[in-house]
Parts: C-alpha cells; structure tokens; sequence
C-alpha cells in the first residue's frame, strides 16, 4: 500500500484518511464518518482532501481506480 500523508495537519487527519484509503482499497464504495465529525465538523472535507492529494501524487485520475484494488500476495 502506498503510504497516504495529509501534509500540514495532526496525525489524526492522516490516520483517519489512511483508514478510509484502506476501505476504498478493501471493495468499499462509500466511507462512513461519525465520532470524528463532533471533534471536527469539517473533518469529511479534510479525508477528501486528503484522498485528492494521494490520487495525484500517485497518478490516480480517479477515485474509482482505487476501489477494489487491494491485492494479496
């Protein structure tokens, strides 16, 4: 897995958008947010930024691509 980083916010802007990378990547097609939005209301907006920013440095032109591209060796 490529590592994802959420440059310029806390650690746990960047574990919760590696968490829903890792979904993504597992066959989901939508991501859940709950508790994190009461300690942040725009947290959504961070883990989609976030998603952007690991899609273009990785020349992903879409977030369909990383849907069910998990592999297990």
């Amino acid at each position: 897995i490529a590592r994802l980083v959420v440059k310029g916010e806390p650690a746990v802007y960047h574990v919760i958008s590696r968490t829903a990378l890792e979904f993504l990547m597992a066959g989901a097609s939508a991501i859940q947010v709950g508790t994190a939005n009461f300690v942040d209301p725009g947290v959504s907006l961070k883990i989609i930024e976030g998603l952007k920013k690991f899609c273009e440095d990785q020349g992903i032109r879409s977030i369909e691509e990383i849907i069910g591209s998990l592999q297990i060796e």
